[in-house]
């Protein structure tokens, strides 16, 4: 079974997929969400996984305008609870950063410290974990990502500030969507 996400491992969707699924499939990395839904439509993945639905930004319209003018039907959800981090090289100190990195969703949940640290420049990106990777791969050390702590493990990122969300409790909701059952 094959499922497309919008992101790459280490992404909160990538997450969404195992707790759906419990890690039995093969995940299909998209750009975008119009990518994820054109995989299915084009037989390249069986299923999708979409954030429809964040706790501090509500709708995630992206995703759910796709989905409602779609012909795709919602197969299961989960909540995911969402552990933002700011994430930067190995030698990176959070004193020391000038821009930070992530997907427009993530910023957003993450406003009360980026208005804390007005400093700060943000950018906006595709996707947290790509971020991730970009950041580490850049190696300059004034730049950090928000995303998952997943995502600096797996990219050999530095987790420089841990819950950064503006709640505490911050969760998505994600759709299993898919034209046809689940076996």
């Amino acid at each position: 079974m094959k499922v497309a996400i919008q992101g790459i491992r280490g992404s909160y969707s990538e997450q969404a997929v195992n707790k759906l699924l419990e890690n039995d499939c093969e995940i299909l990395e998209c750009k975008t969400f119009s990518a994820v839904f054109e995989s299915i439509l084009d037989g390249k993945a069986d299923f999708a996984v979409i954030p429809v639905w964040n706790k501090i930004i509500g709708e995630i319209k992206s995703a759910t305008y796709l989905l409602e003018n779609s012909s795709l039907k919602v197969l299961k959800e989960t909540y995911l609870p969402i552990k933002h981090a700011l994430i930067g090289t190995k030698d990176s100190y959070l004193e020391k950063i000038k821009v930070i990195v992530s997907q427009a969703e993530a910023l957003n949940q993450c406003r009360r410290f980026l208005e804390k640290n007005s400093h700060l420049y943000a950018l906006s990106a595709e996707d947290t974990a790509i971020s991730v990777r970009c950041v580490v791969s850049l190696g300059c050390r004034e730049i950090a990502a928000i995303g998952s702590i997943r995502a600096a493990e797996i990219y050999g990122g530095k987790v420089l500030r841990e819950n950064i969300s503006d709640s505490p409790n911050n969760s998505t909701l994600f759709y299993l969507v898919g034209e046809r059952r689940l076996c």
